[in-house]
């Protein structure tokens, strides 16, 4: 059985972070998981809010492509795996250095990023035909405050995971 694309990426970039930790500011890995971040949970944090995919050149049939080995029907599926790195807000990234040191969380953010973007570039596809990181921005988020405006923005990243997999459908 074929794992699910989320899960391998979100494997990728766990395991990823945990050996190259010492490329980035933090003393500590950031959790890494599926679903949404919140903007009160505890960051830096990387998420997987979010998959799609559709089917390759599968025409009005349905079909990719046949196996050659016993002629049956082959889906070639593409699609994308959302990965939003959140480094957080200035007051978040107090205290998160090697040595205790107040970091900048535009620099926690870049890191982070390229990291994790390593991670999914060095995977070894696997259950996948390929895997990639596609594209990235930079975001800010400054409109979630309270009525009185005190809330800090939050550095984000976001990125695409591309795959492709292949389907045997019988």
């Amino acid at each position: 059985m074929q794992r699910d694309p989320t899960t391998i990426v979100r494997q990728a970039i766990d395991d990823g972070l945990g050996h190259r930790l010492e490329e980035t500011d933090l003393a500590e890995a950031p959790v890494v998981r599926a679903g949404a971040y919140g903007r009160y949970e505890e960051r830096p944090i990387v998420t997987l809010p979010t998959s799609n995919d559709e089917i390759l050149g599968a025409g009005n049939t349905g079909v990719s492509a046949l196996n050659p080995e016993d002629g049956s029907s082959v889906q070639r599926i593409m699609g994308d795996v959302y990965v939003d790195v959140v480094a957080g807000t200035w007051a978040d990234c107090k205290d998160l250095g090697e040595d205790g040191e107040d970091l900048d969380p535009n620099a926690v953010r870049w890191q982070l990023s390229e990291v994790a973007k390593d991670a999914v570039a060095a995977t070894q596809p696997g259950d996948l035909r390929s895997l990639e990181p596609i594209g990235g921005q930079d975001l800010l988020d400054d409109d979630e405050g309270g009525d009185d405006g005190s809330e800090e923005p939050v550095f984000r990243h976001q990125f695409r995971a591309r795959f492709i997999r292949r389907e045997n459908r019988g």
